[in-house]
C-alpha cells in the first residue's frame, strides 16, 4: 500500500513539473520550443520509468518539430523512440518519410524497408500497403520507388505494384522527378508523417 501511495506521490510530481514546462513563456510565444518542452517532458517519464506516457509525449514532440521544419530534431527524437522501443511502428514510418523528403535516398530504402518488417511483424500489413503506395507516389529517386513497389510485391499488393512499377518507368521515360520543387517533396512528406494512412491526400 506505501508503495502505491508513493508511485501516486511520484506521478502527481511529474504532472506538475510538466504542467511547469508547458506553460513557459518561451513555449507559448517561441515556435519549437514546444517541442523542446514535450521532448523534456518524455525524458522525465521516461526516467521515471512511465514508458507509455514517455512514447505519448515524444510522439507530440515529433509532431511539433515537423510542424516547425525542423526535420534534424524530429528525426532524432524518432530514433530515440525506436530505441526504446526496437519493434515500434509509426515513429519507424515517420523516419522513412523524412528520409524521403530530404532525398536521402539510400537511407529512406532501408528505412522503408525497416518500416515494412516492424507493421508485418505488428499485423499492420494493410496500414503499410497504403502507405508505401504514398510513399511510391511522392518519392522523387527512382531506387526508392522501386524498392516501394518490391515491398508491395512481398506484402501481396500485386496490382498496386504493378501500377507503381508502371508509373515508375513511365516517369523515367519522361523525366519526371527532375523539376519535382524540394519544397513541395519536403510539405508532401512532412503532411504524410503527420497524418494517418487514410487522410494521405495529395492534390
Amino acid at each position: 500500500m506505501l508503495f502505491k501511495r508513493n508511485k501516486r506521490k511520484t506521478v502527481e510530481e511529474l504532472e506538475a513539473q510538466i504542467r511547469e514546462l508547458l506553460a513557459a513563456e518561451d513555449v507559448q510565444r517561441i515556435p519549437g520550443t514546444d517541442a523542446v518542452a514535450f521532448n523534456a517532458a518524455g525524458d522525465l517519464w521516461k526516467e521515471a520509468d512511465y514508458l507509455d506516457r514517455a512514447l505519448a509525449y515524444y510522439g507530440l514532440s515529433i509532431d511539433a518539430f515537423l510542424e516547425a521544419d525542423r526535420w534534424d530534431s524530429a528525426a532524432a527524437i524518432c530514433r530515440k523512440v525506436i530505441r526504446l522501443v526496437p519493434a515500434v511502428v509509426r515513429t519507424r514510418c515517420t523516419l522513412a518519410w523524412l528520409a524521403i523528403g530530404k532525398g536521402m535516398d539510400t537511407d529512406a530504402q532501408a528505412l522503408v524497408r525497416a518500416y515494412v518488417e516492424a507493421a508485418v511483424h505488428a499485423g499492420r500489413d494493410r496500414m503499410a500497403v497504403v502507405q508505401l503506395w504514398r510513399m511510391g507516389e511522392v518519392a522523387a529517386h527512382p531506387e526508392v520507388r522501386l524498392t516501394v513497389a518490391e515491398l508491395l510485391l512481398e506484402l501481396g499488393a500485386d496490382q498496386s505494384a504493378n501500377e507503381l512499377f508502371g508509373k515508375i518507368y513511365e516517369d523515367r521515360n519522361n523525366s519526371r522527378g527532375e523539376d519535382i520543387s524540394n519544397d513541395l517533396l519536403w510539405s508532401h512528406c512532412r503532411q504524410a508523417a503527420l497524418l494517418g494512412p487514410s487522410e494521405l491526400v495529395f492534390d
